[in-house]
């Protein structure tokens, strides 16, 4: 694997963020040696190097009509291969988290974006929209015009692949964001708001963004059982969405208790495992 020196202090900064209560003295000496050994440039750096050797593989999983259980969509990620560990990944969650810390996220969005679209032959018109996670801090006029010309290079049509607003980061710059949300749907781009429920993707958010979907937190959808706040919260969504033609998707679809649940609350699709798990779509050597 040519990416082991690369992963080498990434592994060891995943390994103490994992470690439990009982473990937490001797971890934290452990990040006190990593941080002391190395600088914040240093991990940067071995960071930016994994990214733009593209170190990672994408992953698919299918998003499913409730109703007739048809395809209506297909959500690409990333996952880190961990080194010489045949199907073994590191948490992506604690990648984006160094690669949000370290403002690292255009040039691992834009790695991403550019392995698919040279892939794009590998895509089921069937199964589209093929939605690409992308930051809102990232959204510009900018930024579709780059996303439009690699497609129109590779003759890619627009309909085939889809943005999918994360959750975590918040929106630096609402003018360039609306500008760059303006363009994406001139272009006919499909655009969903993932994890409405969790931190920023709220039901106020939603309600100032144009986008055709918005997926439901698996939290959110969860808690939503028990909690009547918390299902009063899911109905507020729900209805806004049905009121402005925009599809809900439920995430984290596991049993047929959670989509009847889900159906119960006027959703009108589904994501998780019940349909089917996530599949390898194209690995960190391709």
């Amino acid at each position: 694997m040519k990416f082991i020196v690369n992963y080498s202090l990434l592994v060891l900064l995943l390994e103490i963020k994992s470690c439990s209560a009982a473990q937490a003295p001797k971890c934290a000496a452990m990040e006190q040696a990593v941080r002391q050994s190395r600088s914040l440039d240093d991990r940067r750096k071995y960071l930016r190097q994994l990214i733009e050797n593209s170190g990672f593989s994408l992953f698919s999983q299918g998003q499913w009509s409730i109703k007739d259980k048809k395809s209506v969509g297909t959500e690409l990620f990333i996952r880190f291969p961990k080194p010489n560990e045949p199907n073994s990944y590191f948490p992506t969650e604690e990648f984006i988290l160094l690669a949000s810390k370290m403002n690292l996220l255009a040039i691992l969005t834009d790695k991403i974006i550019h392995k698919i679209i040279t892939n794009a032959t590998m895509l089921d018109p069937s199964k589209a929209p093929y939605y690409i996670n992308v930051p809102p801090t990232l959204i510009s006029a900018d930024f579709v015009n780059r996303f439009i010309a690699q497609m129109k290079k590779e003759k890619i049509p627009t309909t085939l692949i889809g943005i999918e607003l994360t959750e975590r980061e918040s929106i630096s710059d609402r003018a360039c964001f609306d500008e760059g949300m303006r363009a994406l749907k001139k272009e006919g781009i499909a655009v969903a708001l993932d994890d409405l429920g969790k931190h920023n993707a709220t039901l106020t958010f939603l309600k100032s963004i144009p986008v055709n979907r918005v997926k439901i937190d698996q939290l959110l959808i969860t808690e939503a059982k028990t909690n009547p706040k918390k299902e009063q919260e899911l109905q507020d969504a729900v209805e806004y969405a049905k009121a402005h033609n925009i599809e809900v998707i439920a995430e984290g679809i596991e049993t047929k208790e959670d989509l009847l649940f889900a159906i119960k609350q006027g959703c009108t699709g589904a994501q998780g495992y019940f349909f089917d798990r996530p599949k390898l779509f194209i690995s960190v050597d391709a």
